[in-house]
């Protein structure tokens, strides 16, 4: 049997119910490991980055809110950049 979701929420579900692997973000699922609940089966293993762009005309169009938004963008992924301590 195969899982198959684009929900990360139903994926580390799944794990935390025995259903078989999952590959999620660190962040994610560290508390669960904390716990004991999920175990690190590949703990050396990465997978490919993704990157992500933000277009917008220029600088001088860029309103506060796209500021803010490009501003929360970057603090949100360094998060999931962190790995095992």
């Amino acid at each position: 049997m195969r899982f198959t979701t684009d929900n990360l929420l139903l994926v580390r579900e799944a794990a935390l119910k025995g259903v078989g692997v999952a590959q999620l973000p660190y962040a994610m699922c560290k508390e669960d490991i904390d716990r004991g609940e999920l175990n690190l089966v590949a703990p050396d293993w990465l997978p490919l980055q993704v990157g992500i762009y933000v277009l917008y005309p220029s600088r001088r169009s860029l309103t506060l809110a796209g500021r803010k938004f490009i501003d929360a963008l970057v603090d949100g992924t360094a998060l999931l950049d962190r790995g095992p301590d």
